[in-house]
């Protein structure tokens, strides 16, 4: 009978039973096998599996020996306390040693993992077995970072630039970035332009000095984050230069005959007027039509068609500086003047009557006796127009060429102008005996001193005194404010 079973103690088999025969021929399938797997191996190949074949160490004669060993006659010894595994303890097969290891865990040559042991990489459910693994290890090697760029800028005008005109544009772009901060600076180190910017582009229209050099600041940042600031430099042209002067003078009112007087301080050839009179602006306010007239090479004239309206607001720009007017000059400064036209004042002097009308606002104001000039010097017809006022003036006949018999030199009082040749509307004290009846003075209109008073007091620079009915011409073209003498249609 078999001693009863402990629970710390594992089963052992009853000695003096056989092993099955199918037992034996297994081991000696699996020693076979092992020899075969031996005769295969590869020497010398790192990788290569090496087969060896396990020893069993027969049993000594007290029953001693490896544990789990057969006995000679099939029976088994325990060997300790631990279990024997039959299959282990009996087969005696070959066992697979990895290379460089101990021999291998006797469950790995019956397929099963051993722990611990590195397992073959099995493909993936969607890759065929056998096929290669297309998985590839990450690099550590870090990107390369884009190279950081200044912004590209365009500067005009482009670096070293000469003869530059005064007006021309300056302008700055940017690629790749955007510009910060301009700075324009004359020769004396002072910025005149310029500024914050913070965009792709800057410009400016400038007015700039003649023969001088300027610097271009500029400070931009990069889209990569190079911020830099460069500079580049220009000098404008040396040219010749030409002036002028603008009559009527600024913030005055006038009357509604007043032309605009420009002169220049050289002369200007035919071909070169036009392009001149494109740099002149005359802007009314309520607008009225009108046209240039050149008087002389040096005087240019602008009127409009009728007198101007009263209240007419008037501005005048001659806008020459930076611009060649003539060839080989430009011009020094721009001018600008604005006047207002007052009341509309009209005379009417007729010599063949003797009077002298004035007319406010279509109403007449006084009419006044005088005398004109007589045969030999008659005063010239046509419209003439107040443009100075004199208290008390000496009039000198060799200033319009009269010497020798007949020359004069006299003072007279309250002098008002309406001609350069010569011609006023004064007082006559010893013509009063021809006043009102017949034309006795060189030219002039003789009245009273108080009727000479009373119009130069009422009188404002641009009234016209239209002469009907003299014996003499007609006022000619240039001599004083004369552009009403002349026809519209031949202005």
């Amino acid at each position: 009978m078999t001693a009863p079973h402990r629970s710390d103690s594992p089963p052992f088999r009853a000695s003096g039973r056989r092993r099955p025969r199918r037992l034996l021929a297994a081991a000696a399938a699996a020693v076979a096998a092992g020899l075969v797997l031996s005769a295969c191996s590869t020497s010398g190949t790192d990788n290569a599996a090496v087969v060896t074949e396990r020893v069993t160490i027969p049993p000594t004669a007290d029953g001693g020996g490896a544990a789990g060993a057969g006995t000679g006659d099939g029976t088994a010894q325990p060997g300790g306390n631990e279990p024997v595994d039959d299959a282990a303890a009996t087969t005696g097969g070959p066992v697979v040693v990895a290379p460089g290891g101990d021999a291998a865990d006797p469950a790995a040559s019956s397929g099963a993992p051993a722990s611990g042991a590195p397992q073959p990489s099995q493909p993936p459910a969607s890759q065929p077995a056998g096929s290669a693994s297309s998985s590839v290890a990450p690099s550590s090697t870090k990107p390369t970072e884009p190279p950081k760029l200044p912004t590209e800028l365009t500067v005009t005008p482009k670096n070293n630039a000469v003869n530059i005109k005064p007006l021309d544009k300056i302008s700055v772009s940017a690629k790749g970035g955007t510009i910060k901060n301009v700075e324009v600076l004359n020769p004396e180190g002072k910025v005149v332009y310029g500024g914050k910017v913070n965009k792709a582009s800057w410009s400016v229209e400038p007015e700039l000095g003649y023969g001088r050099k300027y610097v271009v600041k500029v400070t931009s940042r990069s889209t990569t984050g190079v911020e830099k600031t460069t500079q580049s430099s220009f000098t404008t042209i040396k040219p010749g230069t030409i002036g002028v002067s603008i009559y009527p003078s600024a913030g005055r009112t006038y009357g509604i005959a007043m032309p605009v007087v420009m002169k220049f301080s050289k002369p200007v050839p035919d071909s070169d007027r036009r392009a001149l009179e494109k740099m002149i602006t005359v802007k009314s306010s309520p607008s009225q039509p009108g046209a240039f007239r050149w008087f002389s090479q040096t005087e240019l004239h602008w009127r409009p068609k009728d007198y101007w309206k009263p209240g007419t607001k008037v501005n005048v720009g001659v806008n020459i500086y930076g611009k060649r007017v003539i060839p080989g000059t430009y011009g020094d400064r721009d001018m600008t003047t604005s006047f207002d036209i007052g009341r509309d004042m009209q005379t009417v002097v007729d010599a063949k009557s003797f009077r002298f009308k004035v007319y406010k606002d279509g109403k007449l104001q006084k009419d006044i006796p005088v005398s004109l000039g007589n045969d030999k010097y008659p005063t010239a017809n046509g419209v003439h127009v107040v443009s100075e006022f004199y208290d008390q003036y000496r009039m000198d006949s060799s200033t319009w060429g009269l010497t020798g018999a007949g020359a004069y030199i006299t003072d007279v009082k309250w002098a008002t102008r309406i001609s350069y040749s010569g011609e006023f509307v004064h007082g006559a004290p010893w013509s009063e005996f021809a006043q009102g009846k017949q034309n006795v003075s060189h030219g002039c209109i003789n009245m009273t001193d108080a009727n000479a008073k009373w119009f130069q007091d009422v009188s404002i620079a641009g009234d016209p005194v239209k002469v009907i009915n003299s014996k003499g011409g007609t006022l000619d073209w240039g001599d004083g404010l004369s552009d009403w003498t002349i026809p519209w249609d031949k202005y």
